[in-house]
């Protein structure tokens, strides 16, 4: 019989604050570790995730087709559009699997500072202890999913919380291997 002992001290989270383009932010995002063990199950996970080969097939199809085809042919074009049709749709799905992947390692955000859709200001300090707001949300794990998708629907905040989160998440600590 296998015993799993948390080690007292030690938190089953990091926190990482998403860096914001000439915006100094106080927002704190706590965002989920795991076990050695774990680490394993979840980076198949999301390289399974990561990878689509109808993307991929997609892609060589249409440099292929824009290498190799008869640009004075109208077939040309109606199979050009149709690759970039079907590319742009992947491109949609496994951007969304990527940020829901993300967004299911999020365990609490801090310090948030929002507008209503009537301008007005409001503050956040801890997800995890939010009181009901009637319009917005009526728990504390319906406000993290509504800020969630707020953050993650901001063009200059997307990119770095994936990376941030997916950095944590997969041990792969970017930052300190580039410093060493």
């Amino acid at each position: 019989m296998a015993i799993r002992l948390n080690i007292k001290g030690v938190k089953p989270y990091l926190e990482f604050s998403p860096k914001i383009p000439n915006v100094n932010s106080n927002i704190v995002f706590g965002c989920k570790v795991y076990s050695a063990t774990e680490l394993v199950e979840i980076r198949d996970t999301y390289f399974a995730l990561a990878s689509n080969e109808k993307l991929e097939l997609a892609f060589a199809n249409l440099q292929s087709l824009e290498e190799t085809a008869d640009k004075t042919n109208p077939e040309y074009y109606d199979k050009r559009k149709e690759l970039q049709k079907t590319i742009s749709e992947l491109g949609k799905e496994q951007t969304k699997l990527s940020i829901d992947f993300c967004k299911n390692q999020v365990l609490y955000i801090k310090n948030a500072v929002v507008e209503d859709a009537n301008g007005k200001e409001i503050t956040i300090k801890d997800t995890k202890t939010v009181e009901p707001i009637e319009s917005l949300w009526s728990s504390p794990e319906e406000c993290l999913a509504v800020l969630l998708e707020s953050f993650f629907d901001t063009a200059l905040l997307r990119d770095s919380l994936i990376t941030s989160i997916v950095d944590i998440v997969l041990n792969l600590q970017t930052d300190a291997r580039v410093k060493n």
